[in-house]
């Protein structure tokens, strides 16, 4: 993703596991000097089609927040499962 330069990132989402306890899961990164950063997102949010649905999942969008903004993010199946990327980038302001 990108945001402000040295800008702390964080990522929270609220997961469901297999016998229906829900939790917070977060992480945080601080972008580089280019405002680029990358964060693991380890939950799907969305089923890909033809795939096996995880157990344990997000229940909601991972809130993707940096400074005063966030932003809302579907995490797919298929992008936890293979590795994708999904790209973030926060408004101007």
């Amino acid at each position: 993703g990108k945001a402000a330069p040295h800008a702390a990132v964080s990522a929270t989402v609220q997961v469901k596991t297999n016998r229906q306890r829900r939790f917070n899961y977060r992480t945080s990164v601080t972008a580089g000097a280019d405002g680029r950063f990358e964060i693991i997102a380890p939950y799907p949010t969305t089923q890909s089609p033809g795939r096996i649905w995880y157990r344990t999942c997000a229940v909601a969008p991972y809130t993707i927040a940096a400074g005063e903004g966030g932003v809302q993010v579907e995490v797919s199946e298929r992008a936890v499962a293979e590795g994708g990327m999904v790209e973030v980038e926060f408004p101007s302001r």
